[in-house]
């Protein structure tokens, strides 16, 4: 009979192993810890970056090591991925910005634990957010659903540079986002909630008309301007990035643009059309007047920078003064989505009021009382049912209780390898 059920037994036993394997580690590490422990290059001269980070957030120049990193990377060109080899990034991903927060973010995912906690069992913020009726009543059905789609790309890119893991963040409704940040609380992030629903600004400013950040030596910086990074296709459907300096002050704002709609051009091409309002229509014809001007006298094209909260998304050339009031952009490799995703920022998705229509809070004292009194009836149930079952049955009984017992590692297992959450109602 043994020779019979060896294989289901050996079957059940290298599931048990799996299931185990896919529930390490069982706690979330602190992400510091994680990072000092796993660098497989330089850990002496990377642990001093750590140190450092450690310092900026004591002293409150960065809300979490996760951040102060990123700033000592963006401030000093580094490419911290030297110092752990075994994460493998594109070799044709140059932009040493975005391969510090690619990195950064799978630290971040490998140090917490594959079963995550949801608020209830491990502590956090849950906010809903309203578009404000009375600005959401002068839209359109599919605007209001283009502007909800954006707005939540908008609010998960803030708050993924926050550092958080595993947010939850989607829509609810036709005018409502859900947003759940487990392992916050607003004790220690009293600004967290505005932070992520405040308005999002879109700046014009214009792009240095001679000098570009490969022309100069690293971290020299023209005063007034900064390094940005655009990302865009290229031809063959790569990804590419290029970095530019950008002026900090801008020239004109978003409330100038009245309409923003991606459209085919004549050639059936993907283009841009924007409209202006009559104020907006003066300042840009004045702002493509100086920059048309500037290049013509430096021999290059001037270009004008589009920018929506804190991140460069075109930056397209101006040949001549641009009046009337109606302007599009289009050429170089445009594709179709880039042209929809340049027209929504355009529309600026989130220049619409949040309201706060919902907003809990579970402290972290109370979410570990929830789990020490979960564990506690879990053992005093699971001991009275095998007791009753052993007592009653014998080896039936036993056979049963441990059949059951690989059931539900399998079964967490199953849930961690799906990246599920675990409440404490189940």
């Amino acid at each position: 009979m043994f020779s019979r059920n060896l294989w289901k037994i050996s079957l059940s036993l290298l599931l048990v192993v799996w299931a185990v394997s896919t529930l390490y580690p069982l706690k979330d590490q602190p992400f510091a810890d994680y990072a000092r422990s796993h660098a497989g290059a330089k850990p002496a001269e990377f642990a001093k970056l750590l140190d450092e980070a450690a310092a900026r957030k004591k002293s409150g120049l960065a809300p979490s090591e996760f951040v102060a990193l990123k700033q000592i990377g963006r401030e000093r060109k580094l490419d911290l991925s030297e110092y752990f080899p075994d994460i493998k990034l594109e070799s044709k991903l140059k932009n040493v910005e975005k391969r510090n927060t690619i990195l950064l973010t799978e630290l971040l995912a490998r140090s917490k634990s594959k079963l995550q906690l949801g608020l209830d069992l491990k502590g956090g913020v849950s906010v809903t957010l309203e578009v404000d009726p009375a600005a959401a009543a002068k839209l359109s059905e599919d605007a209001r659903k283009e502007k909800l789609s954006k707005a939540i790309d908008i609010i998960a890119a803030r708050i993924n540079s926050f550092g958080i893991a595993e947010p939850v963040i989607r829509a609810v409704g036709e005018n409502r986002i859900e947003i759940q940040l487990a392992g916050i609380n607003t004790k220690d992030n009293p600004d967290v909630v505005d932070n992520i629903k405040k308005p999002a600004r879109l700046d014009f400013r214009t792009v240095h008309p001679t000098l570009s950040p490969e022309m100069v030596p690293p971290g020299e910086i023209p005063p007034g301007y900064e390094i940005m990074t655009l990302d865009f296709e290229g031809q063959r459907g790569e990804s590419v990035s290029e970095e530019i300096f950008v002026k900090r002050i801008p020239e004109m704002g978003g409330a100038s643009v009245a309409e923003s709609r991606a459209t085919p051009d004549m050639y059936g091409k993907p283009e841009v059309s924007l409209r202006f309002t009559k104020e907006g229509a003066q300042r840009f014809a004045e702002v493509t007047k100086e920059i048309a001007e500037s290049g013509r006298a430096n021999g290059r094209l001037g270009r004008l920078a589009i920018v929506l909260d804190g991140k460069l998304y075109s930056a397209p050339t101006v040949k001549e003064e641009i009046s009337g009031g109606n302007a599009s952009i289009s050429g170089g490799t445009m594709t179709d989505r880039e042209a929809i995703n340049l027209a929504n920022v355009l529309n600026n998705p989130l220049d619409l009021p949040l309201i706060v229509r919902e907003q809990k809070e579970v402290g972290p004292q109370l979410a570990e009382d929830a789990i020490s009194s979960g564990v506690k009836a879990s053992i005093i149930g699971t001991a009275l049912v095998a007791a009753f079952m052993i007592t009653f049955y014998t080896t039936g009984g036993l056979v049963a209780v441990v059949t059951l017992a690989v059931n539900i590692v399998i079964i967490f297992g199953a849930m961690a390898s799906l990246g599920a959450t675990m409440t404490l109602p189940g």
